[in-house]
């Protein structure tokens, strides 16, 4: 009877083990798109659980099971050796493909996600078995568990929010078993007389108690009011970059309605909104999904007024219409495209369209408000998951093909001219001379965004520019790096003073990635661009950025006519040319994210190997090792580097001769190398450190100091002291620390602690 019983609630408790794994390897399977429904995935998963279970509670019999199945295998083989061979070499490319992903060069391959979802499982089962069915303590499951659903929560993970509650309430129903058994050892200690359907009882009060606590906190209102405190905002991600990625996607529901117009200040290009520049982390936050028939410009934010190292939108002429209503058109010549705009991350009474829109048709009824420059602002706020379609008319026209007679109609007023008080001239001379050579407005603008992108840096990390100066004239003559907002900025400017009307753009550019036409745009997407009135030709965008490629103006084999009304065509759009999707450039704001699909594998490769019937053997028992023997691997790998780095670091305070401030005067190149300000050829420490050190913002000069001891003890004879070792030491430690801020985390440990090469050992 006691066996029985015992069985019973081992039973029990496997079920909830197995429910527990679930949790997690349910959220895994749609993350690795493992092509398996919600109840292939629960099976495969008890099967995984129980296979942990017959493997550390009976090991002999495992063992023995898995050795009879090598008969069954060697027939195969005798008679099907190919299909053996062609497993085989599956197995070593699983596993190769695996180890490289986990170096963080290759995506796992879609014929392995099924196996290394299994893998994981597998485990995930070792460590939940271990906490439940070994050493019986369930309250370890929460430092457990919890961690990996908030952080797939922090990711936009959906499946995470009802896979924690479910897991949650299995927590309690095991959390009342375990007190319910931990009450019985007491009883039968001091001989207590109790009735054994207790249990029952007990368990199921556990369970209803637990789904009442979790159940209330799911549903129970929560505080929506937000506080808008730019100041502290700033502070607070500029000491602390990932706050820029804490999850907020629940404000941007229609019951929170904290809609409101785009700022770019909130993508994260634009820290302070009082001031352009400093450096920037913008994050990876999903904003919005555009189906489109290729990538576009997304314009949010038209700003004609540049002032005090900001633009401001300036005075402009407003016009409200209906939604569905055809807009006013100045583009007479151009291709028509429709897209299909769904907010994800974003709560926003701004339309996001191309230049130039047409007509806008929403779910939400309203007027719109449409000014000069065709910014777009609807009078009801677009929440989360609720969306709008576009039509525009994209400028696409080559001068040659222009008429006399034709002139493209826009309102240009001297406010696309203005130039900030006290301008140096020395941003006039530069325009001169740039444009010396070139004749027409066309000409002078694509020389202008040329010069800016051969000349200029592409950089997150400038430095913030100094009280006093003007943010253009420091960009184009000291810092000579930025990002967007400082390209697009200083190429409006130098258009204007070449007498050529311009306007500063904010918005996204779309992503050159897509799925079926549908774009991904996140917060790193957010863009700043440049558009100038080109007479005869309107209004064209241009691309003064580096880090994108730049528009270009071809033909069209089919234009709107002048007196094509464009709600006759809503229905009939006009298809780009194949090769334009090309010419709009990339727009990812990570260049080293442009590459191809991931990495492949060619099965062919590794049937050129020739492998041993030892190593047939180690293949057949590697997938069963794997993932502890990685772990294992990754575990002394670290283990290892970290103690060698406390070694160096010893021997460096240790050592009191001449030798030591070298080697740590190198580390510091090579960190500050990392950081991408590495000292150029030729180049002596003195020219070096004067280039750099407000780059890293060093502005005590205690680069230059240590630099002043470096040369004294290498080159001058200078004797090394106690203090001056502790100096370099603890700047080594300052410059570690901006690394790691700048890599991120997991690279940043990656790099330091699993490579080993961001701190070489010279001593």
């Amino acid at each position: 009877m006691k066996i029985e019983r015992s069985n019973k609630e081992l039973l029990k408790n496997m079920a909830l083990y197995i429910f527990i794994v679930f949790s997690i390897s349910n959220i895994w399977g749609p993350l690795l798109a493992v092509e398996l429904n919600l109840l292939a995935r629960l099976l495969i998963t008890a099967l995984v659980g129980l296979v942990v279970h017959l493997l550390f509670s009976y090991p002999f019999f495992f063992l023995l099971s898995i050795i009879t199945s090598i008969i069954p295998l060697l027939i195969l083989n005798r008679y099907h050796s190919e299909l053996v061979w062609n497993c085989i070499l599956w197995i070593k490319q699983f596993i190769v493909n695996i180890m490289i992903y986990f170096k963080g060069t290759e995506q796992i391959l879609i014929q392995n996600r099924t196996g290394f979802w299994g893998l994981l499982t597998f485990g995930l089962c070792i460590l939940t078995w271990f906490v439940v069915i070994k050493i019986k303590q369930v309250v370890l499951l929460i430092p457990l568990y919890m961690p990996g659903f908030i952080y797939y929560w922090y990711i936009y993970v959906d499946e995470a929010y009802p896979m924690m509650i479910f897991f949650i309430i299995i927590y309690f129903v095991l959390l009342g078993r375990q007190g319910y058994f931990n009450a019985e050892k007491k009883w039968l200690q001091n001989k207590i007389t109790y009735k054994h359907d207790i249990h029952s009882s007990w368990v199921r009060t556990a369970f209803i108690y637990g789904l009442i606590i979790v159940l209330l906190a799911v549903v129970m209102p929560k505080r929506s009011n937000l506080i808008n405190w730019y100041w502290l905002e700033s502070q607070l991600t500029s000491r602390f970059p990932v706050i820029m990625g804490f999850r907020d996607d629940l404000v941007y529901s229609r019951s929170y309605a904290q809609g409101s117009m785009f700022d770019f200040h909130q993508t994260g290009f634009q820290l302070d909104p009082t001031e352009l520049g400093g450096p920037v982390r913008p994050s990876d936050r999903l904003v919005m999904l555009v189906k489109s028939p290729y990538s576009l410009y997304l314009r949010g934010n038209v700003k004609t007024l540049y002032e005090n190292n900001r633009w401001e939108r300036g005075t402009v002429v407003q016009m409200n219409y209906n939604v569905k209503q055809v807009l006013p058109r100045e583009v007479l010549r151009g291709t028509i495209v429709e897209l299909e705009i769904t907010n994800v991350n974003m709560a926003s009474s701004t339309i996001f369209t191309p230049y130039q829109p047409v007509r806008i048709v929403s779910s939400t009824s309203g007027n719109l408000t449409v000014d000069e420059n065709f910014q777009l602002i609807q009078q009801n706020t677009t929440y989360k998951n609720e969306g709008y379609t576009v039509q525009a008319i994209i400028p696409y026209i080559n001068p040659i093909d222009i008429e006399e007679n034709e002139k493209i109609w826009a309102n240009i007023s001297e406010g696309y001219l203005q130039l900030p008080q006290g301008l140096s001239p020395k941003v006039t001379q530069l325009a001169n001379k740039i444009t010396r050579d070139k004749y027409s407005p066309y000409e002078k603008a694509e020389a202008i965004g040329n010069f800016l992108r051969d000349n200029y840096v592409y950089t997150l990390e400038p430095s913030v520019t100094p009280q006093g100066k003007e943010f253009i004239e420091y960009f184009l003559f000291e810092e000579k790096e930025g990002y967007c907002t400082y390209f697009a900025t200083a190429m409006a400017i130098l258009l204007r003073t070449q007498g050529i009307p311009s306007r500063y753009v904010e918005g996204y550019r779309m992503p050159m990635e897509n799925n079926d036409n549908v774009y991904e745009v996140r917060q790193n997407n957010a863009h700043a661009w440049v558009e100038a009135y080109i007479e005869p030709m309107g209004w064209l965008s241009f691309e003064a950025t580096p880090a994108f490629q730049p528009t270009t103006l071809r033909n069209l084999d089919t234009d709107i006519n002048n007196n094509e009304d464009p709600e006759s065509s809503f229905d009939e759009l006009e298809q780009m040319p194949g090769n334009l999707q090309t010419n709009l450039g990339n727009n990812s704001h990570n260049i080293e994210d442009t590459k191809e699909d991931g990495v492949q594998v060619p099965l062919k490769a590794y049937q050129e190997d020739v492998l041993s019937k030892h190593a047939i053997k180690i293949v057949k028992i590697v997938p069963k090792l794997i993932y502890i023997l990685l772990i294992g691997i990754i575990l002394l790998r670290v283990g290892y580097i970290y103690l060698d780095i406390q070694k160096y670091y010893k021997k460096l305070k240790e050592n009191n001769n001449n030798s030591v401030i070298p080697c740590i005067y190198q580390n510091l190149l090579d960190l500050l190398k990392e950081m991408g300000y590495p000292i150029e050829i030729g180049e002596t420490p003195y020219e070096y450190v004067p280039r750099i050190m407000y780059k890293v913002h060093d502005y005590n000069g205690t680069l230059e100091e240590l630099t002043e001891i470096f040369i004294g003890v290498k080159y001058g004879g200078k004797e090394t002291t106690t203090s001056n070792i502790e100096d370099f030491l603890n700047y080594l430690i300052l410059v570690d620390n901006k690394v790691k801020v700048q890599m991120g985390l997991w690279r940043y440990y990656y790099t330091k602690y699993f490579k080993g090469t961001l701190l070489k050992r010279y001593l």
